[in-house]
């Protein structure tokens, strides 16, 4: 399958909300918008529907997240359509400190490492959610994220 570990270790969920009303459009329409606006270092993967199990697993990652839990059943529904599959490879640095971030990521299989100033200081799991201050603001990254070898 397009997702499997064995071909892509590390797979994440990506959103950025500028995207959230494009299901009308083709899948390769769709990762052409995605591809140009996309600061950080993967290569996303477009479908536009979700199954059933991708869908709950988003949902309930949002209701969970610090950010997302007070939202209305309408908007995480949004933030969840928003979102789409990205490629990442193991070892590979999603973004950098410093960097201007455009997406916010839940991590479905595999791990990521957070690191400040070249120290780990969190490695987050299935099901984590990062890059939060990218989604709201276009904020600069407060740390490099780097999924584990």
């Amino acid at each position: 399958s397009l997702y499997s570990t064995e071909r892509y270790p590390i797979t994440i969920i990506s959103s950025i909300m500028i995207l959230a009303n494009t299901e009308s459009i083709s899948e390769e329409e769709r990762c052409k918008l995605l591809s140009e606006r996309i600061t950080e270092n993967f290569r996303p993967i477009i479908r536009n529907k979700k199954s059933a199990q991708e869908s709950a697993m988003i949902m309930s990652c949002l209701k969970n997240h610090f950010i997302f839990y007070n939202l209305s059943q309408a908007e995480l529904e949004n933030v969840k359509d928003s979102m789409f599959y990205a490629m990442v490879d193991q070892g590979q640095v999603i973004f950098e400190k410093d960097q201007v971030g455009s997406c916010f990521f839940i991590i479905e299989k595999g791990s990521v490492e957070i690191i400040v100033d070249g120290v780990v200081k969190k490695e987050l799991k299935p099901l984590d959610g990062f890059g939060e201050l990218a989604l709201l603001y276009q904020h600069k990254r407060t740390s490099s994220v780097k999924t584990q070898s």
